[in-house]
């Protein structure tokens, strides 16, 4: 089979939030809505246009945008990279930073099975205390926790992808972690593991029907799941699925993009490859 040439992309995040836009739309909501208007025509999107960005959506004080770049390190081999941080600071004085940090080595022979290893890096950090269901000043404010802390999570996978007969595919995953929690005053240091799978048939040019499991061994605890799905291509190597795990379970620190809670679901299945979205050249 004749192979194409496939540009990828490293590509960076960005998520924004302003902190204490609450508490200051409540002071002047018009003027405050004005202000952030102007200091992102001004200040942030020359910077984003700058740097070769691309803003997704703007959403009332929080932004989305992305960075992408070319690493190419050969006919097989290409580097990835995605980092997305975000920052916020609620009316009710809780202050939540989230980071989410992946780098990976993906291996593309053309023909056969697909590789890619990475690495991700999930740092959570908190102050303040969790708002009370009856408000300040209540009974409840007196005995809401205080939800202070960091939690920092390691996670290493791999993902593997190919042919498993003239009309069938398959796909196998494998992820580990290391989490650290300091929530709360506590401290606690956890590990888990996750095994993932899948095997499909063609039924027709573009159509196919598969089945999935799954696994999750964590500290003191173990947890499987299964289900069906049925898929449509939509273009080359991106398809739309419907499914249904008839016993599920959750832990989005491993499973990443795969669905795997109890239930119906619908996603998108496509090949790890930026190309599939054309953006800004470097």
């Amino acid at each position: 089979m004749a192979t194409a040439h496939v540009e990828r992309r490293l590509t960076a995040i960005l998520a924004a939030d302003v902190a204490g836009y609450s508490r200051l739309t409540g002071m002047d909501e018009e003027g405050t809505h004005v202000q952030l208007k102007e200091h992102l025509r001004v200040l942030v999107d020359p910077k984003i246009s700058e740097y070769r960005g691309h803003v997704v959506k703007n959403t009332g004080d929080g932004m989305l945008a992305t960075f992408a770049w070319a690493y190419r390190l050969g006919v097989r081999w290409s580097a990835l990279a995605r980092s997305a941080f975000s920052v916020n600071d609620d009316a009710t004085g809780l202050f939540t930073l989230r980071e989410r940090a992946q780098f990976g080595f993906a291996y593309r022979p053309g023909a056969g099975w697909d590789a890619l290893g990475r690495y991700e890096l999930h740092y959570d950090a908190t102050s303040g205390a969790a708002a009370p269901a009856g408000g300040a000043g209540t009974a409840a404010a007196a005995t809401t926790p205080d939800v202070s802390g960091r939690k920092l999570v390691h996670v290493v996978s791999i993902h593997t992808d190919g042919p498993l007969g003239p009309r069938a595919s398959g796909a196998f995953a494998w992820a580990g972690k290391l989490a650290w929690d300091g929530t709360g005053g506590a401290s606690s240091v956890t590990t888990a593991h996750w095994v993932h799978g899948r095997a499909a048939w063609a039924v027709g040019r573009l159509w196919d029907a598969g089945v999935t499991t799954g696994a999750i061994v964590a500290t003191g605890s173990r947890r499987g799941g299964a289900g069906l799905e049925i898929g449509r291509k939509l273009d080359t190597d991106v398809w739309l699925s419907l499914g249904y795990n008839v016993v599920g379970y959750a832990d989005d620190d491993l499973t990443g993009e795969e669905w795997t809670r109890a239930g119906a679901y619908l996603r998108v299945r496509a090949r790890f490859d930026e190309s599939l979205w054309r953006g800004a050249r470097p």
